[in-house]
């Protein structure tokens, strides 16, 4: 993935003080000011002001309390073929418009060559509607498609009795340098056996 950053958007709790902070305080330029959110172009990078709450609430956190750290990051990539190279799936359950789950799933490396591996994750499903089954829905309808584009297998990181009720198993030939082998499981779909280290895409490396 390209190193750069497109757009980093602040939440904050007083819009029109943070916006007169940035115009008068520092002598920025909004480029943009729509509703709830205003941009500022700063050379290549986009500075959004969003109110924190409705920004929580978009990033699927519970206010307050929930751990959010009032800012985003995203990175925007140049071009489609480029998007399947970052995210081969990307799943959301919705009720009534709101988002209440998402899953993904992403390309891998096997340093013995073999392709068309993909590592699964994040799977989230927001507090309140935990415990519906909607995890497990998405979960399947993840594999469903990794499998309708030829894929050969899947890789996560994860509870063990959760996800071996999808055929999720530890393969010892398949190591991931750092996690324990027993929460590093795959659900192999070909005849092979694929054995070496994983590479997950470097974004699974991010921290907040």
């Amino acid at each position: 993935m390209e190193q750069r950053m497109s757009l980093i958007t602040l939440g904050v709790n007083d819009l029109a003080r943070a916006r007169r902070f940035y115009e008068e305080g520092l002598g920025w330029k909004v480029g943009l000011a729509e509703g709830e959110i205003v941009f500022l172009q700063l050379n290549g990078l986009i500075l959004s002001l969003y109110p924190r709450a409705a920004l929580a609430k978009d990033a699927g956190v519970v206010e307050p309390g929930g751990g959010f750290g009032g800012i985003t990051l995203a990175h925007n990539v140049r071009s489609e073929p480029e998007v399947d190279t970052l995210l081969s799936v990307s799943l959301v359950a919705e009720c009534d418009g709101e988002v209440v789950g998402h899953v993904a799933a992403s390309p891998v490396t096997l340093s013995e060559g073999t392709t068309e591996w993909f590592g699964l994750g994040p799977v989230s499903v927001l507090p309140a509607w935990q415990g519906r089954g909607i995890g497990s829905a998405l979960m399947e309808a993840c594999l469903s498609r990794l499998r309708e584009r030829g894929a050969r297998g899947c890789l996560l990181v994860g509870e063990p009795g959760y996800y071996q009720r999808f055929g999720f198993r530890h393969l010892p030939e398949l190591i991931l340098p750092g996690v324990p082998p027993e929460y590093f499981m795959a659900l192999n779909w070909s005849d092979d056996r694929p054995q070496g280290e994983v590479d997950f895409h470097p974004a699974f490396e991010a921290t907040a």
